[in-house]
């Protein structure tokens, strides 16, 4: 018996329409994908070597804009301790994300600052003559004294992160800076940069 044509023409329309949004769906799923922010795990070594500046600073100030469709934050940081590198004292760093009028946008693995709060930041020349943070939210680590007052580093939240390719045969230089400076105690860390920094230096001549 042939389905009459209304009956046919509804049959149609209900698969197309679950078609619709099966794709819909797909779509949607393909553009959340998208702005999914996965890094690689940064050395050590690296994080050093495309540094300009390490240094120990306090958030002082933070100022959020709409700059070509996100919101940036500019935070200036009273810088206290060079620990390698030349910086003025008071430096405006870049990062992605904030909050306007409002509206905040979370860029994951994006280096944030906590005001106030000493930390131990990687600082690179940004393409438009600011500062940003070395490796995003790599390159930056709080600071936390105990109650014997012993000053230790705390990475902060950076997000997914790929292991990098391990090299052949294994080196000291592929260590990853996590695993060396979490929980480092302030002092021996900073000597540590400052002679790596140093080191870097020579090898770029």
């Amino acid at each position: 018996m042939t389905a009459e044509p209304s009956l046919l023409v509804a049959r149609v329309a209900l698969l197309a329409a679950l078609s619709g949004l099966f794709l819909g769906a797909f779509a949607v799923a393909r553009s959340s994908e998208a702005h999914a922010t996965v890094s690689l795990a940064v050395t050590y070594r690296g994080l050093v070597e495309t540094s300009s500046a390490i240094v120990v600073a306090t958030p002082r100030e933070r100022r959020s804009a709409w700059q070509a469709g996100r919101i940036t934050t500019y935070t200036r940081l009273h810088v206290e301790r060079a620990v390698a590198g030349t910086v003025d004292v008071d430096v405006w760093v870049r990062t992605l994300g904030g909050e306007v009028d409002g509206v905040g946008q979370l860029v994951d693995g994006e280096a944030s600052f906590a005001l106030g709060r000493p930390t131990l930041v990687f600082l690179r020349p940004a393409a438009d003559g600011v500062l940003a943070v070395t490796s995003r939210a790599q390159g930056i680590y709080e600071l936390h004294t105990d109650a014997r007052g012993t000053t230790r580093l705390a990475r902060t939240h950076a997000g997914a992160l790929l292991a990098p390719r391990a090299p052949h045969p294994p080196a000291a230089a592929a260590a990853l800076a996590a695993d060396v400076l979490e929980k480092a105690e302030l002092g021996e860390a900073c000597s540590a940069l400052a002679a790596a920094f140093g080191e870097a230096r020579e090898r770029i001549r």
